[in-house]
């Protein structure tokens, strides 16, 4: 496999998430992260896979490439707007993730 399929299970230790600030980072390949956040409204946590970049003062930017949404018999994903096309040289980075992501909900519901 190529370097940019190698999963980093990111903590607070790391590098990437001290310097951003961040603790509910699960999953991080190349630009693309998986991680936990909060809605604002409901104060209820969810799973989104964003997209790294920087701008042309080279500050760090993101922006949510898909959630994962709670339904009756499990969980379902949901691109936003069409940002998924975005990612399509990192296809299968985002399959990766997306397994992750359900890994990590049915553990969390296993535990529950």
């Amino acid at each position: 496999m190529g370097k940019s399929l190698r999963i980093k299970k990111a903590n607070r230790n790391t590098n990437y998430a001290r310097k951003i600030k961040m603790k509910n980072i699960l999953y991080r390949i190349g630009d693309l992260e998986l991680r936990k956040t909060k809605n604002l409204k409901t104060e209820e946590y969810y799973l989104e896979i964003v997209q790294w970049y920087k701008n042309e003062k080279k500050e760090d930017y993101c922006f949510t490439i898909l959630i994962f949404e709670k339904e009756k018999d499990g969980y379902s994903i949901k691109s936003v707007l069409d940002r998924i096309v975005i990612v399509k040289n990192y296809w299968s980075d985002l399959y990766i993730l997306i397994k992750q992501g359900f890994d990590f909900l049915e553990s969390e519901e296993d535990s529950a």
